[in-house]
């Protein structure tokens, strides 16, 4: 099991996959050296010191990695409750007491921690399964049988502490396999809760999420609703009709798109505009911008892309080329306007002179209209600035004397 749990420690680098390792390692070096009788360390206070240090130490790791595990920050009281059994049970040996009162109080602490690791692994843990279940009263059998050591130890009957031994062994093989299933079916739980957020997120964009595949057979894999409101085909449609988007492209763009299909490298990665005719025949502008996908040999595979509906910006673009070009206009219109003016104002001068000789007076109407014709003109002219005058007009009051 430390070699499974090791195993995905390396693949996923999960913190409490290590502490998990570390507290099986810990406990199998107990059970090796302690409890087997390999060393005598009951009749030694060095030897029990570092028993009771390690054996507090073990039941803490369990409890951090639980927590860790369903993400509930780990409370120091722990420390501090192991801190304390640690040093009665450390005092009871300089007193010399028996081992069964030495070890009393660190065994039922440790029967603590276990039923709460268990009632986490059933609690706090908010996935379908049995294997929460199933580890979870593991832990509080393991809990309650640890608890009930002083009381065996007391008995001084070695065959019941051979039983406790078994018993305690088929619940930490059960408790160690049921955490794997936990973890398991927490990932899969995650991956699902996952999955579901990013549809969640394609499906309420306003943008088309496409994958389409090219080989072995061109097929759309997955397209977003979003593309009902832009094009009036479902995606139903699509997927049963793989060449529909390429049939609703405007023919004068299908150059564009073939060459885009085929382009590679960073052309690929430039967004494409083009139009597209809706089921109502409507013409709509949308940008297409993708990501290409590979092979080891090269060829494309599928595209993942975004489309991106720009009528109205294609629109707006229209819109403010005209308004430059009227811009343009009226620039032009005041530069001509001024160099006609001035002409005109010349001829109309002389007109007024004119008028007021006396060898001319039997041309005076004709003057007096020439006069009028060149008003209108520049009346004209004026109606003509108004293209390029600015409208904004800031009043302000002054005295006039002033």
């Amino acid at each position: 099991m430390i070699l499974v749990y090791s195993y995905l420690y390396v693949l996923y680098r999960e913190r409490y996959m290590g502490i998990w390792i570390i507290t099986w390692v810990a406990f199998s070096v107990r059970l090796v050296l302690f409890d087997s009788g390999m060393l005598e360390w009951k009749q030694s206070l060095t030897g029990f010191i570092i028993f009771q240090i390690t054996y507090n130490s073990t039941i803490l790791l369990f409890l951090w990695g639980q927590y860790l595990f369903v993400g509930r920050p780990f409370n120091r009281w722990w420390v501090y409750g192991a801190t304390a059994v640690t040093v009665i049970s450390i005092t009871a040996a300089f007193l010399d007491l028996p081992f069964w009162f030495k070890h009393a109080f660190p065994a039922m602490f440790a029967g603590i921690i276990l039923i709460t690791t268990g009632h986490s692994f059933i609690y706090d843990l908010k996935i379908k399964g049995i294997g929460n279940r199933i580890t979870g009263y593991a832990f509080i059998l393991w809990g309650l049988l640890t608890a009930s050591t002083l009381y065996t130890l007391g008995l001084g009957l070695p065959w019941i502490t051979s039983a406790n031994y078994a018993i305690g062994g088929i619940l930490r093989l059960v408790i160690a396999s049921g955490t794997l299933i936990v973890y398991f079916e927490k990932t899969r739980a995650d991956l699902l809760e996952r999955e579901a957020y990013f549809r969640l997120l394609t499906e309420g964009a306003v943008d088309i999420i496409y994958r389409y595949r090219l080989l072995p057979e061109p097929k759309l894999e997955y397209i977003s609703p979003s593309i009902l409101p832009i094009t009036g085909y479902s995606a139903g449609e699509y997927y049963d009709d793989a060449g529909l988007l390429r049939s609703l492209i405007h023919p004068d763009d299908l150059p564009a798109y073939e060459a885009f299909i085929n382009a590679t490298g960073e052309d690929s990665s430039l967004p494409l505009s083009l139009r597209l005719i809706r089921k109502d025949n409507h013409i709509i502008w949308i940008e297409n911008k993708c990501v290409p996908h590979y092979d080891e040999k090269g060829i494309l595979l599928y595209l993942d892309g975004i489309i991106r509906d720009v009528t109205a910006r294609k629109e707006l673009d229209r819109l403010a080329t005209r308004v430059d070009k009227l811009n343009m206009a009226g620039a032009m219109a005041a530069s001509v306007a001024h160099e006609i003016r001035n002409p005109l104002t010349t001829v109309c001068g002389y007109l007024q002179i004119m008028v007021r000789e006396a060898e001319l007076h039997k041309y005076e109407n004709r003057l007096v209209l020439m006069m009028e014709e060149l008003n209108r003109a520049n009346t004209i002219i004026s109606e003509y600035l108004l293209l390029a005058k600015d409208k904004r007009v800031e009043l302000k009051k002054y005295c006039l004397n002033t």
